[in-house]
């Protein structure tokens, strides 16, 4: 979540059932959003317990994938999804209804074309070859701030942004897989596969501290004398894989303040006219992107701030036009610029050298099992809250030797839905690999 926020609080292994207010104290965003934290992990861990990984209810059971094209005729589809569906070679429509997924509610209301996904935007059709293929659901959380959706801006405030928003995501997707693929082998495979799209133990580590003197203490409670976080403020830093990859191949990039500095853009040459200049500063960097981008997990353009005016901003691209983003006919790129405070830069996994940010806070990236290859992830993050009153960083583990911790987020959910064949230029369904559960009692009529 890239918002303004103090900190991040929440953590499973402390156990907290609540957060108590206290009267005549200061209020912290940190405290109620963990409140919130605190309340969502009981519920979904609680529906997760109940029901399984996932399932739905039997008198509303969503999801389903529909491609017998009689079927699909008879659906109630809007005049739009029917123009689209005569476009489509290949059509398949996802049913409405509820379906949860490691206990997070994922609601559909209406029946959608697989290739029309509100939240998961398509290029066109795919050429896909002769074969059996597996269809689920891929679920995460989205930070949604008023450029993504306006409406939770009061007017009457005269336009500043207050509260953001977390948004539950559900985007259907296709995997090719072995011919034979049932219910029954897909248990003994779907871990292997949720390890292929998120590694459990592959996903790299990260150790932070502030600058270290020549001595270090031993003690566990005590911050060495020689610690030093030398910004003037407090701040919530944030490092993000930029472009995924293995060791030496992926980059990261990093902001003081969790990458929450964000404004809508148009972009006109190598100048950008924002709706806001706050924040932004010449030599820092900006992510062009839009939510098409964000939406399929691929990375933003980054550029640096040559010249501010207002708020026309002049681009440093050594004199050359800015690289053509290649995006689906009809989509507008870039729409938002979010501010960094570097060029990304490679991941280097080391154990002994430290990777220097700013006023005195550094980093080192290392290997989660040292017999494998980290596969780091675009999108993957770390937070490092910074404090003025101790000179040092938040961050597990004695001063000089701080624990090496994966990442906080995104956290990815995956449930499978369907086995689908492709032969003879349609398709042809094979197995509902759906899951659902009775209601423990009968509706009262």
């Amino acid at each position: 979540m890239k918002g303004d926020f103090s900190r991040v609080t929440f953590a499973v292994t402390k156990h907290f059932s609540r957060v108590l207010m206290q009267q005549g104290r200061v209020q912290l965003d940190a405290d109620w959003n963990e409140q919130t934290a605190i309340l969502l992990h009981y519920l979904r861990s609680l529906t997760a317990d109940l029901i399984g990984p996932h399932a739905g209810p039997s008198e509303n059971l969503g999801f389903e994938i529909i491609v017998d094209p009689a079927r699909i005729k008879a659906l109630p589809l809007s005049e739009k999804q029917k123009e689209q569906l005569n476009q489509t070679k290949l059509p398949i429509v996802i049913g409405k209804g509820h379906y949860y997924i490691d206990g997070i509610l994922c609601e559909n209301e209406h029946f959608l074309l697989f290739n029309a996904q509100p939240d998961y935007p398509l290029p066109k059709d795919k050429n896909l070859d002769a074969g059996t293929y597996l269809v689920y659901a891929d679920v995460w959380e989205r930070h949604i701030t008023y450029l993504e959706d306006n409406s939770i801006r009061e007017v009457a405030l005269g336009g500043p942004d207050t509260a953001t928003r977390a948004r539950v995501l559900w985007q259907i997707k296709i995997e090719a897989a072995a011919s034979g693929l049932n219910r029954a082998a897909l248990e003994k495979q779907w871990p292997a596969l949720i390890n292929k799209w998120q590694p459990e133990h592959r996903r790299g580590t990260l150790k932070a501290q502030a600058k270290q003197g020549d001595k270090k203490s031993t003690d566990v409670c005590i911050t060495s004398p020689e610690s030093s976080y030398r910004g003037a403020e407090n701040q919530l830093y944030r490092v993000e894989v930029h472009q995924g990859g293995e060791n030496q191949q992926a980059t990261f990039k990093w902001s003081r303040d969790n990458g929450s500095v964000v404004t809508g853009i148009e972009l006109n040459g190598n100048e950008l006219t924002v709706d806001s200049a706050r924040g932004l500063a010449v030599g820092r960097w900006l992510e062009l992107t839009n939510d098409g981008e964000e939406l399929r997990g691929e990375v933003g353009t980054l550029v640096k701030i040559k010249k501010i005016d207002g708020d026309i901003l002049s681009l440093d691209s050594a004199d050359k036009p800015l690289p053509k983003v290649a995006v689906p006919v009809g989509e507008i790129w870039p729409t938002k610029a979010r501010l960094w405070e570097a060029d990304q830069k490679t991941i280097t996994e080391k154990s002994n050298e430290w990777e220097v940010l700013v006023d005195g806070v550094q980093i080192q990236f290392q290997l989660q099992l040292p017999t494998q290859k980290n596969q780091y992830r675009t999108g993957d993050y770390w937070l490092i809250p910074v404090r003025v009153a101790t000179g040092d960083v938040e961050w597990p583990g004695p001063a000089g030797d701080p624990e090496a911790l994966p990442p906080q987020g995104v956290q990815h959910h995956f449930a499978p839905l369907a086995v689908l064949e492709m032969a003879g230029g349609a398709w042809k369904f094979i197995d509902d690999l759906r899951w659902k559960v009775e209601p423990q009692r009968e509706a009262v009529k």
